[in-house]
């Protein structure tokens, strides 16, 4: 996960819908980034079905 680099290096990741700084501990710090991850992967699944439909390949 993300926090994990950070952390390595001794940086805090702040999350704002959090409330600030995560915690690897709390439970739901873990699921809110567990669904922020998934809503990302979905929003970029659709982003890249408009470009296709938009621009079709011409080969």
């Amino acid at each position: 996960m993300t926090w994990q680099k950070f952390d390595r290096f001794g940086v805090s990741l702040w999350i704002p819908s959090l409330g600030g700084r995560f915690d690897p501990e709390n439970t739901m710090h873990d699921m809110a980034m567990t669904i922020t991850g998934g809503l990302s992967k979905a929003e970029r699944q659709h982003a890249q079905k408009r470009v296709r439909a938009r621009w079709p390949r011409r080969c």
